[in-house]
């Protein structure tokens, strides 16, 4: 934010710095919808409005397979690290506007499939609009069991699934992903 601040005073165009609070999927619907915006002539008060209203509706969900490049990056300790590799922890936490709260921990898979379980159960209650799953090399076979079980409530929802960005990768690590979903 710092970086685009600054970019935005030494330009010479009318530049608006807005704070996603958001990654990967959860961005990329703030910037579909602001195109679309700007593309309908909405003025800019309505697009940030809009791109408010989309953070609302917006959950995102990142399973770490491991805490290596949290603990290489020096947002965990070292003996932290070490401890959660011995155990093989899994950590699942969710995006708020302010933090990453950790929602849930386990050893192996079956944490992960628990979680993404609860997440299916709470997507029948919700009226979503599309959902993404981004990942740092997990397999299509890993993939493709995330998208069937949450194609279970929401069979008819657009799916986007695609690799992460490089900057995301170097923070949560081979084998994490993530869960988006945008509701109406």
């Amino acid at each position: 934010m710092e970086g685009a601040h600054t970019a935005a005073q030494q330009s010479t165009s009318d530049v608006h710095v807005i704070d996603s609070k958001e990654i990967d999927r959860g961005l990329a619907y703030q910037v579909v919808a602001a195109a679309q915006d700007v593309e309908a002539g909405k003025t800019l008060t309505e697009i940030i409005a809009h791109l408010d209203e989309i953070r609302s509706k917006t959950e995102t969900y990142v399973f770490l397979d491991s805490l290596d490049a949290l603990q290489r990056g020096g947002r965990i300790s070292r003996m932290a690290g070490l401890l959660t590799k011995l155990i093989k922890l899994k950590v699942i936490v969710r995006l708020t506007d302010t933090e990453l709260e950790v929602i849930a921990k386990g050893r192996g898979l079956k944490a992960f499939t628990k979680e993404i379980n609860n997440i299916r159960e709470h997507l029948a209650t919700q009226d979503v609009a599309e959902i993404g799953i981004s990942h740092v090399g997990i397999t299509d076979e890993l993939s493709d069991k995330i998208q069937a079980t949450l194609e279970q409530t929401q069979p008819h929802v657009p799916y986007t699934v695609a690799l992460t960005s490089p900057v995301i990768m170097s923070h949560v690590g081979l084998g994490a992903f993530g869960i988006f979903y945008l509701t109406k």
